[in-house]
């Protein structure tokens, strides 16, 4: 989702166009269709340049060119990594309107390496104004402070900016208050077959009314710059790996029963309260 298009209006939201399961490409087709009918631009995933020339194939034209979000193992403090970044955004110029690539922990203890990586990048981007922008998320759970420092001292870096997944930001300031009320216990490790988790329903209610702010506050901070931002857009439950997992297969986990007990309210429900 972009927070504001190049031209200084309200960006459009980007809806995630990707084969979830393995076969031939009748999903894609059918994704193809539906956007379509939907008139949604799209967010796809590639690995390699052959990759993203196969899925665009698919991808039904839109006012609003994709987003790319690129292998999550691509870290810009390497030049090889920044080479690939540059082959995208050669190859595709004109044809993808960005590159999203992931922080890393690494980054947090290297931040002038990483900015002067991106402002390679930026330079590199400047040669062609057709080229797609790159996107560093806030992915890795490092302080938001920093990751504020980072975009405040790239922006005057034109062809480079933040995607602020608001899922990521959320869930470190809510697995940090619940650690602080259970120490040693990890909330992203906390399973569906833990026998304990019902009783913890109320501490983890209270650690997910906290994380709005922390987001709101990362939001504000990088808006104030004047840049263009994308945005990942998430429910904001508190675990992906263990409670509220998406894709529960039918009699494994007992993952409805427990949901109903738990009542857990997401991240983004805090807001309309």
């Amino acid at each position: 989702m972009d927070g504001r298009g190049l031209s200084g209006v309200p960006g459009c939201v980007h809806a995630l166009f990707q084969q979830r399961v393995d076969g031939d490409e009748a999903l894609l087709r059918l994704a193809g269709l539906r956007f379509a009918q939907m008139g949604t631009a799209a967010e796809v995933y590639a690995d390699t340049p052959d990759q993203l020339e196969h899925v665009l194939r698919f991808v039904p034209p839109h006012p609003r060119l994709p987003v790319v979000h690129l292998s999550r193992g691509v870290n810009v403090l390497h030049g090889r990594d920044r080479a690939l970044v540059r082959e995208f955004a050669d190859r595709f110029a004109g044809r993808v309107a960005g590159l999203v690539v992931h922080d890393k922990r690494e980054m947090g203890a290297q931040t002038d390496r990483l900015l002067a990586g991106m402002r390679e990048l930026n330079a590199r981007l400047c040669q062609r104004p057709d080229g797609p922008l790159v996107f560093l998320e806030y992915a890795a759970g490092l302080d938001r402070g920093w990751f504020i420092e980072v975009a405040e001292r790239l922006q005057d870096a034109e062809r480079v900016s933040c995607c602020i997944d608001v899922g990521h930001v959320g869930l470190r300031q809510v697995v940090a208050r619940f650690g602080d009320s259970h120490p040693g216990l990890n909330l992203k490790k906390l399973g569906l077959e833990n026998p304990r988790l019902p009783d913890l329903v109320a501490d983890i209610q209270d650690a997910v009314a906290t994380a709005l702010p922390h987001v709101l506050d990362v939001t504000r901070s990088l808006g104030r710059l004047g840049k263009h931002v994308h945005f990942h857009l998430h429910d904001g439950m508190p675990s992906a790996g263990g409670l509220f997992h998406p894709r529960d297969p039918p009699g494994g986990r007992p993952a409805a029963s427990l949901r109903r007990r738990m009542a857990v309210r997401p991240l983004a429900e805090h807001h309309q309260r």
